[in-house]
């Protein structure tokens, strides 16, 4: 009899136990639907992974403390997927897929000073190499790191009376590139070290033996293009870009550039006392004894807009991108000079000759180094010659074909130095008694073109690039050729 009731309890129990539980799943399920309604668009989202449809199915699965254990918050896995798109798009074809441009050179407008003393001195710092914003470019906003080496044959000319010389210039840039705004803009950084012409400068041309110089202080010597090269910090530039406009096959951005004056400031020292011939004078000559000290102040701030565009059919390998530029000096540099002079002049075309004693103002001459306003124009495009994102090594290689137009946008505005000049025997019109300094060319149009290879193995960019100048005047070819090697790292 006792079995049978303790037997009849124990069911008892049970019936109530599964009741309970019954009465708790029927409960819970509008809880288990508002779940599943919020998961299921972030875990149904293809990019992650296969749909999973928890509202359906899985339900009798899931148990009250499966439900109640800690979850991943929906944004760590919205967050997640970003960066999982995000690195797709840098390794599967699209416009992302597109290389960077490689861009040609960033000369402008050179630096030259007339007068009694006839000099050009193309340094890069003084007005004569510019920042360029489709070198290395790409309109869209990219996380990067990268290194740039250009060599540009023969671009440094210069000139001292009827001697000429061109030197060679390395330039090596290090910059980033780092998005904000979920993308949209970029900030960019990028920082030259260039082998180039020493900032400081002489030309010593003393006759054997001197006429008027002591020769004890200034010995017989030949020296027009003293200084040689060494390696210097150029001129920082930091570029601000937004995305305006972006559809499956075109891209449009703008943005701005400024370049800062962190390059050194270039010194010049002529000393001469020789027979010197005029080339801005055909036909004059001067038996001159000069000692000058002309020092050019790097101060300039230069702001360039730009515009950019990128344009690629779906499914098509052709691409097409560029850039649009204007370059404005926000201020001046400043030139000093201070010396002295004695020059016999002849100028027989003009009936002048005499002898001139002429000095700066005491204790030195000072005017301004206005750079030129210039526009660039730089069209880039490619075909993809291989897209293989299962290759092992190289998933892309682009041939690439770029021109680059560079012009003035205004006249060279000339400052000059003016000179106290004693003279005496002269005849005819009296030549210049200044030394004036600027863009003595006064307008340049440069046009180049560029052939390159681009690869991209992983996240990786390398690219190699060869510029021709094709423009038919000299004083529009700023260098013999240049190449080029960028290496990048996209994260």
């Amino acid at each position: 009899m006792g079995r049978i009731i303790w037997r009849g309890a124990l069911v008892a129990l049970l019936i109530n136990i599964n009741g309970a539980v019954a009465q708790a799943k029927d409960s819970l399920e509008p809880i288990i639907d508002d779940v599943a309604s919020y998961w299921s668009p972030i875990i149904n989202d293809s990019k992650v992974g296969d749909p999973i449809d928890i509202s359906a199915g899985v339900l009798e699965e899931v148990t009250p403390a499966q439900m109640l254990a800690p979850q991943r918050r929906p944004s760590m896995r919205v967050a997640e997927n970003r960066r999982q798109r995000r690195t797709a798009a840098n390794s599967s074809s699209g416009l992302s897929s597109v290389p960077f441009m490689i861009g040609d050179t960033g000369a402008g407008t050179c630096f030259a000073f007339t007068g009694l003393l006839d000099v050009e001195l193309s340094h890069p710092t003084l007005t004569c190499n510019r920042l360029n914003i489709s070198e290395n470019n790409s309109p869209l906003p990219t996380d990067r790191l990268y290194f740039s080496y250009r060599h540009f044959e023969n671009v440094s000319n210069l000139r001292y009376f009827q001697f000429e010389e061109a030197f060679d210039v390395d330039r090596f840039t290090l910059g980033g590139e780092k998005t904000f705004f979920d993308g949209i803009m970029s900030f960019e950084m990028r920082l030259p070290i260039e082998n180039r012409l020493s900032s400081e400068r002489f030309s010593y041309d003393v006759f054997d033996p001197p006429v008027f110089l002591d020769p004890a202080v200034f010995p017989p010597g030949f020296a027009p293009f003293g200084g040689g090269t060494r390696a210097e910090l150029g001129n920082i530039s930091f570029l601000l870009k937004a995305l305006i406009h972006e559809t499956d096959s075109f891209a449009f951005s703008a943005g701005l550039g400024v370049t800062m004056p962190t390059a050194q400031d270039v010194e010049y020292l002529v000393t001469t006392d020789n027979r010197l011939v005029f080339p801005s004078v055909p036909g004059a000559t001067a038996d001159s004894s000069v000692l000058l000290d002309v020092f050019g102040s790097n101060e300039t701030i230069y702001l360039s807009p730009y515009l950019a565009w990128l344009s690629q059919k779906q499914n098509s390998r052709f691409f097409h991108q560029g850039f649009l530029q204007v370059e404005v000096a926000a201020n001046p540099s400043s030139i000093a000079v201070a010396g002295d002079g004695l020059t016999n002049f002849v100028d027989p075309n003009n009936n002048i000759t005499g002898t001139f004693d002429w000095f700066t103002p005491f204790p030195t001459g000072r005017t301004d180094l206005f750079a030129q306003t210039l526009m660039r124009l730089n069209l880039g495009f490619g075909y993809m010659l291989v897209e293989d994102e299962c290759a092992d090594f190289i998933q892309q290689l682009t041939g690439m074909f770029e021109v680059h137009y560079t012009t003035t946008l205004q006249d060279a505005i000339i400052s000059s130095v003016p000179l106290g000049v004693n003279a005496s025997g002269t005849t005819g019109v009296n030549p210049v008694q200044t030394l004036e300094f600027g863009n003595l060319l006064n307008r340049v149009d440069i046009v180049n073109m560029v052939f390159g290879l681009s690869a991209r193995s992983g996240n990786w960019v390398i690219t190699n690039g060869v510029t021709v100048p094709i423009s038919t005047s000299e004083q529009d070819n700023p260098f013999d050729f240049e190449y080029n090697l960028q290496t990048q790292r996209i994260f």
